[in-house]
């Protein structure tokens, strides 16, 4: 539950678009999202915005989303970070988790 905390900055790693959907998920649970494409420092980010209390990182085909999962784990040990899964395949999840993601989230069902 939300109630009684403080609003907290939630790092989103992904392309527009997806920081774009992600605003309505946040902003009703009073949380602010930190957007920034896989492409850009995720570690600047992570090192700077102290408000931090979770980030999401969509994982795409072709982009930088595990490597930015493994550099907000490395700054950040304690972040909880989800991983959102656009493949969906079993190999991508396992490595997600295995960088520090606490959670994976698949767009559609995972396939081998």
């Amino acid at each position: 539950s939300s109630a009684g905390r403080s609003p907290t900055a939630v790092l989103v790693v992904g392309e527009p678009a997806f920081a774009s959907a992600m605003d309505p998920v946040l902003e009703p649970l009073g949380h602010t999202a930190v957007v920034c494409a896989p492409a850009d420092d995720p570690l600047q980010i992570a090192l700077e915005d102290h408000t931090l209390g979770a980030a999401t990182v969509l994982l795409e085909p072709g982009r930088n989303g595990l490597h930015a999962l493994e550099i907000i784990r490395r700054i950040r040990p304690k972040l909880p970070i989800v991983a959102i899964g656009a493949q969906a395949s079993i190999g991508e999840a396992v490595r997600a988790m295995q960088l520090g993601a606490e959670s994976y989230v698949p767009l559609h069902s995972p396939s081998e």
